[in-house]
């Protein structure tokens, strides 16, 4: 997932990154996506400067802080490979608007800043999300509001090998990818349990797919019993997954 493409104009963005780039392999050729290696909070923010100044979060903490500046950087790179141009703003409900002919979604965690985007003549919703496998504590407390046991049971059969928390931490992600793609699409706020797990399959030593079914309607776009897929990739330490919307 190394932008391998990232045709820079210099009087726009700087000709390279001011965090090193980072590498995910989630197998997205169709989009431009890039991932960016967070530094020390306050190394961050002081690479970061006009990013940290853009978001007006005082009250945050430095880290929080320093994930939303690589943030928005990771996004000003990945729209530049697409030669879209215009600022990444944050909207009343904190999601990002994107500038006009593109779509996509940011996420930060697990020590990486990710920025996926598309133009949006070929794609109606992204959503990605990054995650460090919870611990033991973590999935034993929310567990129960995340997945309901028969999606256990569906992703531990398609995964045998994998830990009780690297499958909390997949399920988890991947459901709020689906989120990440669906609400500004659908302009509807939906929890965990309003989308099930249906299958899962690996596609590869540390990749899998997961496919849902959304058990309410969010528009009519979007009925009960639509099904839509994340791609995902694990590592030891960390999750990634993306829900991607072609245009029809």
């Amino acid at each position: 997932m190394t932008p391998d493409r990232l045709t820079l104009d210099g009087s726009w963005v700087n000709a390279a990154p001011a965090l090193p780039l980072g590498h995910l392999d989630l197998r997205l050729t169709e989009l431009s996506v890039v991932v960016l290696e967070l530094l020390a909070p306050e190394d961050t923010l002081k690479l970061l400067r006009a990013e940290a100044a853009e978001q007006r979060l005082p009250r945050a903490v430095p880290k929080r802080q320093a994930e939303f500046a690589a943030g928005r950087h990771a996004a000003r790179f990945a729209l530049a490979a697409i030669d879209v141009r215009g600022p990444v703003v944050r909207g009343e409900d904190a999601a990002p608007r994107w500038p006009s002919g593109a779509v996509g979604s940011i996420s930060h965690g697990a020590g990486i800043a990710v920025a996926a985007v598309a133009r949006t003549s070929t794609h109606r919703g992204v959503g990605i999300d990054v995650e460090r496998v919870v611990t033991r504590d973590t999935h034993a407390e929310l567990i129960a509001r995340v997945a309901a046991p028969q999606e256990l049971v569906v992703l531990t059969r398609a995964l045998p090998e994998v830990s009780n928390e690297l499958l909390f931490s997949l399920i988890f992600s991947a459901k709020e990818s689906l989120f990440k793609c669906l609400f500004p699409l659908a302009q509807v706020f939906f929890g965990f349990e309003d989308a099930v797990l249906q299958a899962a399959r690996l596609t590869g030593p540390q990749h899998a797919t997961l496919r849902f079914e959304l058990l309410r309607a969010l528009s009519s776009e979007f009925p009960a019993n639509t099904t839509l897929e994340a791609r995902c990739y694990f590592e030891a330490t960390r999750v990634v997954s993306a829900v991607t919307l072609e245009q029809r």
